[in-house]
C-alpha cells in the first residue's frame, strides 16, 4: 500500500526570527556566494537584487530556524551552520533554487490550497491536499528547471525527477501527479489517502521520496518576518515581480547567458496565460485595496513604544457579492470549483456581510453567509439567463457592495449602465463584457 510522504510541517502562526550574524569565514563565503549567482545566473541574481531585499538591504536572512534554506516567497532564509557546508556551485544552485520559488510565488499557492483543503482539476477529480507532497512535487519542477538550465550542480539531497515531473508542469500538475505515483490514479487514489489517513497508520517515508532528505523548506508566506500569510500576500505586487523578470530575462538574454530551457521556463510566467487562480486574489485586491487598518483603535504593541498607528481591522472591507447563473451553462462541478477558490479568497478578505446570490432568469436564491465555506451549495434554477435580476436585488435591498463576483457564461441580458461598484465576470467561455473585469475559468468536466 502507498505511504505518505515524510515528517516535515509548515510551521503555524507567525514568528519574527531574530538574524544571526556571521563569521568572517562565513562572510567570506556568502560574498563568494553572491558573487558567483551574479556572474553566472544574472536572471536569477537580478530578481535576487531587486525583489528580495529585507529592510536592512540584506539579501540573506540567517536564521538557525531552519535546517539548511527556505523561503516564504519574499525572502531567502539560510541557516550558516548548514548551508556553508556545501560547494559553491551547490550553493549557487540552493540559492537559485529559492528564488525560483518565491518568483513562482509557490508558498501563496500552496496556502491558498491548504486553507481550501483540496484541489479541484478541470476533469472533476478532487484530491485531498497534503502539504509533504506540495513540497516535494515543487521541488522537483524548480531542480528540473535548473537542472536543464546547468544551473550550478544539484545537490545530492535534492528531488528530482519524481512522477515524471518536469519544469513545464504548472504546481497542481506536478500535485496530481506525485499524489497518484504514491496513491494510484483518480478517485481510487484519493479514497486510497483517505482510508490509510482515518486508519492512523505510521508515516514512514516512501524510498526516494521523503522531503527529510531536501535542503529545503517552504513556508508560509510571511513567516519569519512576522507578518501573517494574508498581509504578506496583499503586500506582493505581481505586477513588480512581472516586470523584474521581464528586466532580467532580458539582461541575461543580452549576456548570452540564458540558455533556452531557462528562456522558456521563466518567460512562461509572462505569457497572458495566466493561472485563473491567481488572477483571481489579483483582481479582488485590486478592486478590495489591501489597507485593512483602521484608525477607530491603535496599534497596542507600538502604543507601548509610544507610537499612535492604526490596529488592523477586524474586518477586511464592507460587503462583497458572489453571484451564480444558474441557467443551465454553470454546472455544479464547475460552481463547486469556483466556489471553493472563493472561500480561501474570503478567508483572507475578511468581508463584514457576504452575500450569495443564484439566478437565471430570476434570482432563484439570496443567502447572507456568515461562514465563507458555505459558498459551496447546490444550484438551484435552470431556466432562461437574465443578469439584471442581480443587480436589481442588490439595489433593492440598499446594499453597498465592495465587489460582485459574477459566475457565468456571459451569454444573457446586461444591465443597461456598469453599477457604482466593481464587477469581476468569471466566464467559463471567451466573451466579454460592457463592464467590469473578465476573467477565463475553466470548465469542469462531469
Amino acid at each position: 500500500m502507498a505511504q505518505e510522504i515524510g515528517a516535515i510541517t509548515v510551521d503555524t502562526g507567525t514568528n519574527k526570527w531574530p538574524k544571526l550574524s556571521l563569521s568572517p569565514l562565513h562572510v567570506k563565503l556568502w560574498t563568494e556566494t553572491r558573487t558567483a549567482l551574479l556572474v553566472n545566473q544574472p536572471a536569477f541574481a537580478d530578481v535576487w537584487f531587486r525583489m528580495m531585499q529585507d529592510k536592512d538591504k540584506e539579501l540573506g536572512w540567517f536564521t538557525d530556524q531552519i535546517p539548511t534554506a527556505a523561503t516564504d516567497d519574499r525572502y531567502m532564509f539560510i541557516n550558516p551552520q548548514t548551508f556553508f557546508k556545501y560547494k559553491l556551485l551547490y550553493r549557487v544552485f540552493i540559492g537559485c533554487h529559492e528564488i525560483c520559488h518565491a518568483i513562482f510565488n509557490h508558498c501563496g499557492a500552496m496556502f491558498r490550497f491548504q486553507q481550501v483543503g483540496y484541489i479541484l482539476y478541470p476533469d472533476g477529480l478532487k484530491l485531498p491536499f497534503n502539504n509533504n507532497i506540495c513540497q516535494v512535487s515543487t521541488d522537483c519542477m524548480v531542480n528540473d528547471l535548473l537542472v536543464k538550465g546547468k544551473v550550478g550542480e544539484m545537490p545530492p539531497d535534492a528531488h528530482h525527477g519524481l512522477a515524471r515531473i518536469t519544469y513545464q508542469d504548472d504546481i497542481s500538475t506536478a500535485y496530481r501527479k506525485l499524489f497518484e505515483h504514491i496513491y494510484g490514479s483518480g478517485k481510487r487514489g484519493a479514497k486510497n489517502y483517505e482510508n490509510e489517513k482515518a486508519q492512523g497508520k505510521g508515516q514512514s517515508d516512501t524510498p526516494g521520496v521523503s522531503p527529510g532528505k531536501s535542503f529545503d523548506k517552504h513556508l508560509k508566506p510571511g513567516q519569519g518576518s512576522g507578518k501573517t500569510p494574508a498581509q504578506a500576500q496583499d503586500e506582493r505586487n505581481p505586477q513588480a515581480w512581472d516586470n523584474a523578470l521581464s528586466a532580467a530575462i532580458e539582461s541575461a538574454r543580452g549576456q548570452g547567458k540564458l540558455p533556452s530551457t531557462l528562456e522558456r521556463g521563466l518567460c512562461k510566467l509572462l505569457t497572458p496565460q495566466i493561472d485563473w487562480r491567481d488572477q483571481l486574489p489579483v483582481m479582488v485586491s485590486k478592486r478590495l485595496g489591501a489597507d485593512f487598518s483602521t484608525w477607530d483603535t491603535l496599534d497596542n504593541e507600538l502604543m507601548i513604544r509610544g507610537y499612535g498607528a492604526p490596529s488592523k481591522a477586524k474586518y477586511g472591507c464592507g460587503t462583497v457579492v458572489f453571484a451564480t447563473d444558474s441557467s443551465g451553462s454553470i454546472d455544479q462541478k464547475t460552481c463547486d470549483m469556483f466556489n471553493t477558490e472563493g472561500v480561501g479568497l474570503m478567508e483572507q478578505a475578511r468581508p463584514r456581510q457576504l452575500i450569495y446570490i443564484q439566478c437565471d432568469a430570476r434570482v432563484q436564491e439570496y443567502v447572507e453567509i456568515d461562514d465563507a465555506s458555505d459558498l459551496i451549495r447546490p444550484i438551484k434554477g435552470g431556466g432562461g439567463t437574465n443578469f439584471r435580476p442581480v443587480f436589481e436585488r442588490i439595489q433593492r435591498e440598499g446594499i453597498e457592495p465592495d465587489i460582485l463576483i459574477y459566475l457565468t457564461d456571459l451569454e444573457g441580458t446586461f444591465p443597461h449602465e456598469a453599477p457604482p461598484y466593481p464587477v469581476i465576470w468569471a466566464t467559463i467561455v471567451d466573451h466579454t463584457a460592457p463592464f467590469g473585469d473578465v476573467i477565463k475559468i475553466p470548465k469542469q468536466l462531469s
